[in-house]
């Protein structure tokens, strides 16, 4: 039997995961062009660094996530008391 979480079979999420993490990558991606283009003030490209920065850590937890889930397990931060 197929485990689920909230009714969403843990496959499912796999799949919504991975695709959250390429949606953070392209983030990243947007925010790492925004903060070296020149034209922009400083203060717009220390913000799009960050911006980035946090992109990246979203995409590594999403692709965490994916893989918990794919294996069958529930990621912890899931569990609930």
């Amino acid at each position: 039997m197929e485990r689920r979480l909230w009714g969403i079979p843990l496959a499912e999420l796999a799949e919504d995961r991975q695709r959250a993490a390429l949606r953070a990558d392209e983030a990243a991606r947007d925010g790492e062009r925004v903060a070296a283009d020149q034209t922009e003030c400083s203060l717009i490209r220390q913000q799009a660094a960050m911006s980035a920065r946090y992109a990246r850590e979203h995409a590594a937890d999403y692709r965490d996530e994916a893989e918990q889930f794919a294996a069958g397990e529930i990621p912890e931060q899931y569990w609930t008391p």
